[in-house]
């Protein structure tokens, strides 16, 4: 199972973005993976830490656009994109 599908699987565990970010961070802790590729739909296949990957546009792209993520989540990742620091 992966990290998304375990993730949905418990999605009403979950009441923040924050809280599913520490979800996927500590998921991809226990599974021992320190890196992965960001953006690969542009076949740009640069590796970035997973610290840095848990809030990243594209983990939050990917949780959007997944067709299990629920209004809220939405909402909140639009309003974490808005925060966000140009």
């Amino acid at each position: 199972m992966t990290t998304l599908d375990h993730l949905w699987e418990h999605i009403h565990l979950y009441q923040s973005l924050q809280e599913i970010e520490d979800h996927v961070a500590t998921r991809l802790h226990q599974q021992s993976i320190n890196a992965v590729i960001v953006n690969p739909m542009t076949r740009d296949e640069q590796m970035i830490d997973t610290d840095e990957f848990i809030t990243t546009r594209e983990l939050r792209l990917m949780l959007y656009q997944d067709s299990r993520c629920p209004a809220w989540l939405k909402r909140e990742i639009v309003w974490a994109e808005l925060k966000r620091p140009n």
